[in-house]
């Protein structure tokens, strides 16, 4: 016959395991609701500027409510902008929430499902930044330097999706992640990510008539070129 004692003891192990991967798997799904942290990085995403370089907000879209509640979006910009010099139109999306539902909804799933078939491979694409002009300084023998700006190392997938329709209208889009530094096109999301109290991702699209897409006709590269220097101070680092 066991011990009285014995038992009780390994009950209350068992019920005090089963409560902890509980409230774990409750804190990963974020059952209780957001994180403080997640919520906080939420309201300072609200601060990302109408206007910046040569672009204009045209339009704050509404985020549906399936995506919305798909992904367990805790915050969330949904954007079209303008060019004011060539009157090119992109469209962006930044959305916050946990990292699991964050790192595995990629166009590659979505689009097709939208009347359009993907055109070709993602590939792996740099993003340079547009940075103020160095500041030139003189030293005591009077000889001028500048200073270094450090600039964060940005990434991201794009691709081509045409549509199905007689048009044939091609739409250039790009999409990467960041845990609140630099924006990464990575391999494997889901894994690289894992265990981030929360995650960012980014993606744009542009519409580009058939035929024609180059770099020229192609408006993201130049407008994330101006948009990320404008973005990363309204991102949280966890």
């Amino acid at each position: 016959m066991k011990n009285p004692s014995f038992i009780i003891v390994s009950t209350l192990v068992v019920v005090g395991l089963t409560l902890a991967s509980g409230m774990i798997h409750g804190s990963l799904t974020n059952r209780w609701g957001p994180p403080p942290a997640m919520v906080a990085a939420a309201r300072k995403l609200e601060g990302v500027p109408t206007q910046f370089g040569h672009w204009q907000m045209e339009r704050e879209l509404e985020m549906d409510e399936t995506t919305k509640n798909m992904l367990e979006l805790a915050g969330w910009i949904n954007r079209s902008y303008v060019n004011q010099s060539t009157g090119q139109i992109v469209h962006v999306s930044v959305l916050l929430g946990p990292a699991g539902r964050i790192s595995v909804h990629t166009p590659e799933i979505c689009m097709p499902s939208r009347k359009y078939v993907q055109n070709d491979r993602r590939k792996r694409i740099p993003i340079p930044t547009a940075v103020s002009p160095q500041s030139s300084t003189e030293d005591s023998d009077g000889i001028a330097s500048k200073n270094s700006v450090d600039v964060p190392e940005n990434s991201l997938w794009g691709l081509t999706f045409q549509s199905r329709e007689a048009s044939g209208e091609l739409l250039r889009v790009y999409y990467g992640w960041s845990r609140g530094g630099p924006w990464a096109a990575t391999g494997g999301p889901r894994y690289e990510y894992a265990g981030s109290p929360y995650l960012y991702k980014i993606q744009l699209a542009a519409a580009v008539p058939p035929l024609t897409l180059s770099e020229e006709t192609d408006p993201c590269q130049e407008f994330l070129t101006e948009f990320f220097p404008a973005l990363q101070p309204w991102l949280m680092q966890p």
